[in-house]
Order: C-alpha cells, then structure tokens, then sequence
C-alpha cells in the first residue's frame, strides 16, 4: 500500500486550524519543528529536501544562494527578445511564461532520499522542479500586473489539481512511497498576508482537493516546511515564512517531531514493492506497426 507523501508549501498549521481544515488536518496532526539556514526564517529551497533526507543544508548541499544564479545566456537573450516584440505579442508571451522554466537550474542534492524505493514529482532540491519553477514565472507576472488575477487563480489551481492527481495515479500504480510538492499556499499566502478572506479560500479549495484523493489514498502524509505570517495571525510581518510547519497523517501512529525525523518515519512503514509483472505486449507486432506505435 503507497505511502503518498503530500508537500503543501506553507501550510500553516495555526491558519488550518483556524479555518477548519478538517481534511488537511487528518485523524494525526501536530505543528511541526521546522529549521532555518541561510535566512532568519525557513527557506523552501533548503526545507524539502532536508525533509527527504533527514539532512541539514550543510550535508545534503542545497542551499537558498545555489538559487540566485544567472538564467544563462539563452534565458537572458529569450527575454531579450521579447522585450523587443511589439506589445500585443509581448503580451502574448508573457501570458504563457514558460520558455525559460523547464526546472533544471534549481540545486538538487546528490544524498539519498526517502523516495529512492518509489517516484518523487517537484519536490525542491531532489527532483526537476518544472511546475515550481513556472508557477514563480506565473508569481513574478502577477506581482507586475502583467497576469491578471483571475488567470493566476485558474494556472495556479489547474496546475494544484495535476499535482493531486499525480498522486494518486502513484498510488494506482502501487508504488512503495510516492510524494508530490505543491506551492499553491506559499504564493498565496505571500500574496494575501493581509487579505485573509482571500487566502482562506485556498485554503479551503486545497482541503476540498485533499478531500477528494483521501477517499483513495489510505495512507497519506502531509507535510509543509514552514507557514506564512499572516495579519489574522496577528503577527509582526504579514507575508513573511512563520515557522508553523505542519504534519499530518493517516497512520495511526507517533507523528515525527521535527523536519529532521520524517525521512527514518516514512522509511520504517514503506511496504515492499508489488510483484514483478510479465513482460510482453499480446498485440500483433504488425498491427501495432500499422498504427504507428512502432
């Protein structure tokens, strides 16, 4: 039975619960110990995959200023060029924001993680990350007012729900673990740290998704790797990482205390693998040639 491991980037623990998020908070929840390297608060990058191997920044090597790089010179010279364009294209290209994110650029570690038995999908610092990095393409258009709101919220959610349905075909497919990164709550949250009446609506739109894939993942983890200061929280700076990281789960069991015990948790309740498949594909091999297949 998969263990579907569910990344919700700033999920903040008070704000769920404040809101009732009764399906993200599962039968076991708890705020989690988060930690912070390079900046006074938490950092994305440097968080997850300290999550997947248990590791410090230190010692699995990813860090916040590996992510501040150049774009290289196709990037620069692509945006270049659109500068150039006539408005009206310039508009265009800008809508769809993705010709210089395919998620390579970001730093990944080379230590073992808890996914290595099963399949890992944008998950900082330890897989391509090519739905973060459009969804910052999409974040950096919108703070510009070159995305409109309502095209962010329809990307962003359309985007979120590819994710859970990721994950949910892992589980389908009876990987041993499966884990998924979605950042919809950190932009969201950075956006309406002082609009919370806006934020409380996605969070209630990710509970309903969560929702949906528990009535077919028995056995689910969240995890986030910090939360978001927010003006309903009342704390001193609305839309800066707070350190409530969430964790919640199915698994009836002692939850892990901090971000540096999830790894050994999750590995300790990993089922083995299913049973090796026959190979082979009973089709006429000719039939499928005259269809193109081969």
């Amino acid at each position: 039975m998969t263990i579907a491991v569910l990344g919700l980037d700033a999920l903040d623990y008070a704000l769920a619960e404040k809101w009732g998020c009764d399906n993200i908070l599962l039968e076991n929840h708890q705020q989690l110990k988060t930690d912070s390297h390079s900046l006074e608060v938490p950092a994305t990058i440097e968080v997850w995959p300290t999550i997947a191997t248990g590791m410090p920044p230190s010692e699995h090597g990813v860090f916040l200023d590996a992510t501040k790089r150049d774009d290289g010179v196709a990037i620069t010279f692509a945006r270049q060029l659109v500068e150039m364009m006539p408005s009206k294209l310039h508009k265009q290209i800008i809508a769809v924001r993705n010709f210089s994110s395919n998620g390579q650029n970001y730093p990944t570690t080379d230590r073992e993680h808890v996914f290595e038995s099963g399949v890992v999908k944008n998950w900082p610092g330890i897989s391509p990350c090519e739905d973060w990095a459009i969804a910052g393409e999409w974040f950096s258009a919108f703070t510009t007012e070159e995305l409109k709101p309502n095209e962010f919220r329809s990307r962003y959610l359309r985007q979120t729900g590819e994710q859970f349905g990721w994950l949910v075909g892992a589980a389908q497919a009876k990987e041993p673990i499966a884990g998924v990164h979605a950042h919809i709550l950190d932009h969201m949250g950075h956006a309406y740290a002082e609009r919370p009446e806006t934020l409380r609506q996605y969070y209630t739109i990710v509970d309903n998704l969560v929702g949906m894939i528990r009535k077919v993942l028995p056995k689910i983890v969240i995890v986030s790797d910090h939360g978001m200061q927010t003006t309903v929280t009342e704390d001193e700076e609305p839309g800066v990482h707070s350190v409530r990281a969430t964790i919640s789960s199915s698994i009836d069991s002692e939850l892990p205390a901090s971000i540096y015990e999830i790894r050994s948790w999750l590995e300790e309740r990993i089922d083995s693998g299913p049973a090796t498949e026959s190979s082979g594909v009973d089709a006429p091999m000719d039939h499928l040639k005259d269809l193109g297949y081969l």
